[in-house]
C-alpha cells in the first residue's frame, strides 16, 4: 500500500481528478486500519487525516471508525481516538443503534483515559437522554465519578450496573460485569473505611462466580492485593497476591510480571 500511494504521487495517468481521489482514499483507509494494528500510531493517524482529505464522507463508515478509535483506544492514543470520533460524529444518527452504541462508549472511554471527564460526563448525558441501549453505560458513569472523586455517585452507578447485568447473565458480559463489581468494590472503600467488609465481600464473591474466567478471578486478586495493601493488611494482601502469583505463572498468562511487582511492594 506504502508502494500504490507513492506511485499515485508519482503518476501522470489520464485517471480523472475524482478516480484518483478514490484511489488514495482507499489505499489511505487500508493504511490506517493496518497501522492501528500493528500500533504504529502515529503512521495511523497520518493515514487517517489522508484519507479524509481525499475521501466522500458517505466513505466514512461506522465500521472503520469503531475499528480505528477502538484500537486507539487499546494502545492509550486517547487523544487520536477522539479526533476520530469526534470528527465522525455528524454521521452517528445515520447508523444503526448497536454502531452509535460502541461509538459512544468508545469516545467516553477515550474523555475518561485523557482526563476529559466533564466532557465524558457531557457525553453520557447525552446518551440517556436518547435511546441507545449500552451495557456499558453505568460503569463508565461510575468511572466518570470515581475520577472526580464523587464516590457516592459511583456507587450508585456501579451498583446500578452490577444489577442489570446480574438480570442477564450470560458468558458475553464475563468481563463487564467484574469491571462493575471491582469499581463497586474501590469506590466503596475510597467513600469510608466502614465499607471494608463489603466491597472485600463483593470480590470474593466475583472471584467465586461460576461464570468468571481464570483471567478475570486473576485481575481481582490483583485488586484485592493491592487495596488491603493500602490499608496496611499485609498478611491478607501477601495471601491474594500469593494465589495470584501461582495462578499467573502458567504460560499464557499476561499477569505475572505485575503480580510480582505488586508482592514486591507488599514485602517493602
Amino acid at each position: 500500500f506504502e508502494r500504490a500511494k507513492e506511485r499515485m504521487k508519482d503518476s501522470n495517468s489520464s485517471y480523472g481528478h475524482q478516480t484518483k481521489m478514490a484511489f488514495k482514499s482507499a489505499i489511505e483507509i487500508y493504511l490506517a486500519s493496518l497501522y492501528s494494528k500493528g500500533r504504529d500510531m502515529e503512521k495511523a493517524i497520518s493515514s487517517h487525516r489522508g484519507f479524509l482529505e481525499n475521501c466522500f464522507r458517505h466513505e466514512v463508515t461506522a465500521k472503520y471508525v469503531i475499528y480505528l478509535s477502538g484500537n486507539f483506544n487499546q494502545f492509550k492514543k486517547f487523544e487520536y481516538a477522539i479526533e476520530v470520533l469526534e470528527g465522525s460524529m455528524d454521521m452517528i444518527k445515520t447508523v444503526e443503534e448497536s454502531d452509535q452504541a460502541k461509538i459512544i462508549f468508545y469516545l467516553i472511554d477515550a474523555y475518561i483515559g485523557c482526563g476529559e471527564f466533564l466532557k465524558a460526563k457531557a457525553a453520557d448525558k447525552k446518551r440517556r437522554s436518547t435511546n441507545i441501549d449500552c451495557w456499558h453505560a453505568e460503569f463508565q458513569a461510575g468511572q466518570i465519578e470515581a475520577e472526580m472523586c464523587n464516590y457516592e455517585a459511583a456507587i450508585d452507578h456501579y451498583r446500578e450496573g452490577v444489577t442489570e447485568l446480574q438480570l442477564h447473565e450470560y458468558d458475553g458480559l464475563n468481563g463487564m460485569r467484574v469491571a462493575n463489581f471491582v469499581g463497586l468494590a474501590t469506590s466503596l472503600l475510597k467513600h469510608s473505611t466502614h465499607n471494608e467488609a463489603e466491597a472485600f465481600a463483593l470480590l470474593q464473591e466475583e472471584i467465586d462466580h461460576r461464570l468468571t474466567l481464570r483471567n478475570d478471578r486473576e485481575w481481582i486478586l490483583f485488586h484485592m492485593g493491592i487495596e488491603y495493601r493500602k490499608i496496611n493488611k499485609w498478611d491478607q494482601s501477601i495471601k491474594n497476591l500469593h494465589q495470584l502469583c501461582l495462578s499467573a505463572s502458567r504460560p499464557e498468562s499476561i499477569m505475572l510480571p505485575q503480580a510480582n511487582e505488586a508482592m514486591a511492594q507488599t514485602y517493602l
